[in-house]
């Protein structure tokens, strides 16, 4: 049940087995981050915990104390959220957003409404300043080090989806923007389906995703491109991408991975 509350108790004991986790599996947990600090942030996280939560409400909460680490490559998975949220036919965000100097944009706009068209600029969703919202997110957002472009745009890459579980997956936005031209308003905008999103998505970038083979020079060379690990339909992709390979005898194999976004350790 993704709806599924968990006592305190429980919440303090996963968040005790993550910690435990990080501390003997990470290679270097403390390479950003002092012990002092990381121990700070576990006992304010932990000490915090004074209400039931649902796994996504557990999940964005102590998105902190991963962030705190400062690793690229070591997060909470969001697959398993997105195939609930599928499963459930959850209304979510029917925005990408840009981020810049704290201020949104809307980068991607699926609902049918001309208001919300690229390049306005988000005042505030459902009274919560966008700015305050930027600022809000910036400290679950992991990165390598400090670098500060790649926060903002992985606040980017995570809005929709921190934006959806901070708000409880309501059916609409109460949107305030201001248009490219300078109009001020305030509409709801109402949430869609994930599947929906993605498939309005995927027909605006149909290269952004997935997997593919083509062969060039007389099948001489094949150019296996890999866009996103994001999805399982790579596993089976793979074998039959090789079995052509071997068939067609070629003789060189290009594997791109350009717009690859990388993995995780954990």
């Amino acid at each position: 049940d993704f709806f599924k509350k968990y006592s305190i108790k429980e919440q303090q004991e996963d968040l005790k087995l993550l910690k435990e986790a990080l501390e003997k599996v990470h290679p270097d947990l403390y390479w950003h981050v002092t012990k002092e600090d990381f121990e700070r942030e576990y006992t304010t996280l932990f000490n915090g915990i004074n209400s039931e939560k649902t796994a996504y409400q557990f999940a964005y909460y102590i998105r902190n104390l991963i962030a705190k680490i400062r690793c690229d490559h070591t997060a909470i998975s969001s697959p398993p959220f997105l195939a609930e949220i599928k499963k459930n036919n959850l209304p979510c965000l029917p925005f990408n957003v840009k981020v810049i100097d704290n201020k949104l944009y809307i980068k991607d706009n699926f609902t049918e409404d001309s208001l919300f068209k690229t390049g306005t600029e988000i005042i505030s969703i459902k009274g919560v300043k966008a700015d305050d919202l930027v600022k809000e997110y910036l400290p679950k957002v992991h990165v390598d080090g400090f670098n500060k472009q790649a926060e903002t745009g992985r606040v980017e890459f995570y809005f929709k989806l921190l934006t959806e579980f901070k708000f409880d997956f309501p059916s609409s936005y109460e949107m305030e923007v201001l248009s490219p031209t300078g109009t001020s308003s305030k509409k709801s905008a109402m949430a869609l389906g994930l599947s929906v999103i993605e498939a309005k998505y995927d027909k605006k970038y149909p290269v952004l995703k997935g997997q593919s083979l083509k062969f060039i020079d007389s099948s001489k060379t094949a150019i296996l491109t890999f866009n996103t690990f994001y999805d399982e339909n790579w596993r089976t992709f793979l074998n039959p991408s090789f079995k052509k390979i071997k068939k067609k005898k070629t003789q060189n194999l290009v594997i791109d991975m350009r717009k690859n976004m990388g993995g995780r350790d954990l």
